[in-house]
């Protein structure tokens, strides 16, 4: 399928009830819910049968999709009030070819198999049995015409459902993304610092948290104008971004400033990423101010471990501003 179910999908819980029910009161073997591609290879999303028929995840190999044969429930070949439906009875299926591995009791002796699409994306309900069904053929026809439709809607809510979240998420990454870099902005890296500080306060880890000053970014600008400056500052966010981990939260709060929160990272594991960004900032020739603070048992808040980092990042920037002057003098 192109969407395929998530976990704890109410669609997939409301169908998977639907058929359960189907199959119980139509005594079937089996009811299944497939999607079908191009190649006419259907995947089973979910199936409900007997322990030995088929199962979620299974395949099927379709000869051909049947035709599609109208039956009018309700009123004569010429009444305008007749209920249609597509649902076709085949009594000697050609169309589905049940895998011998997948079915081991016994021929299909009949099936009920109605196709419909949604979103552009085929599927078909299968009710079959290797044996009589406890109705006629005629409420039989409307039960799988009845599950037919509560998996569209199902199907359908689910894909709307996954599009409004789909949507949902680019806007929630646009607030929360610095435009200049793509890193997260002040408020992306408020939601990450309240997110982990959540986790945390449930399952005690260590955590650092380090915080950046870039140096000379004023001079760039009034030298060479803030379309330099602003490439500056995209040079600086790459050399972040590709020297922390995966795991990082990368940030710029705004102008020259920049954060990363490391997660599971204790005081030592923070020493030797501090003196990995000196070496990649000095290599790179990119001055930076920074400072950083570590929580090995997880009893402090990463607010005030920021307090502590912007305090050493002070502390650094007015060493190096020291050492500059006495450079010059």
């Amino acid at each position: 399928m192109k969407q395929g179910f998530l976990p704890g999908d109410e669609a997939r819980a409301s169908i998977v009830a639907a058929m359960d029910q189907v199959r119980l009161a139509c005594g079937a073997t089996g009811v299944l819910l497939a999607s079908t591609s191009d190649d006419l290879t259907a995947t089973v999303e979910i199936s409900r049968s007997s322990l030995s028929a088929l199962r979620s995840g299974d395949s099927l190999v379709i000869r051909r999709l049947p035709r599609v044969q109208r039956s009018i429930l309700g009123g004569s070949s010429n009444s305008k009030t007749g209920y249609q439906t597509d649902v076709v009875h085949l009594e000697k299926p050609p169309y589905v070819e049940f895998s011998t591995q997948l079915l081991t009791m016994g021929p299909i002796k009949s099936i009920f198999l109605r196709s419909f699409e949604v979103d552009k994306e085929g599927f078909f309900v299968c009710l079959y049995a290797n044996k009589a069904m406890n109705l006629p053929q005629d409420a039989l026809v409307m039960t799988v015409e009845m599950l037919t439709l509560h998996c569209e809607n199902a199907l359908r809510l689910r894909n709307t459902l996954q599009k409004v979240t789909q949507k949902l998420d680019f806007v929630e990454n646009k607030a929360s993304s610095d435009e200049l870099t793509g890193l997260l902005n002040r408020y992306g890296f408020t939601l990450a610092i309240q997110r982990e500080q959540r986790r945390r306060e449930r399952y005690p880890m260590p955590v650092s948290i380090f915080v950046f000053d870039l140096d000379g970014l004023k001079t760039i600008n009034d030298t060479y104008g803030h379309q330099a400056g602003d490439q500056y500052i995209q040079r600086f966010a790459t050399l972040l971004g590709q020297t922390c981990r995966a795991i990082d939260f990368t940030a710029r709060l705004g102008g020259d400033e920049f954060a990363v929160l490391a997660p599971h990272t204790d005081s030592t594991s923070a020493q030797q990423m501090a003196s990995r960004l000196r070496r990649v900032f000095t290599e790179s020739q990119v001055p930076v101010s920074f400072g950083f603070a570590s929580d090995d048992a997880g009893s402090t808040s990463i607010d005030d471990l920021i307090v502590v980092a912007d305090a050493q990042m002070y502390a650094n920037k007015q060493s190096r501003r020291l050492l500059q002057r006495r450079e010059v003098g």
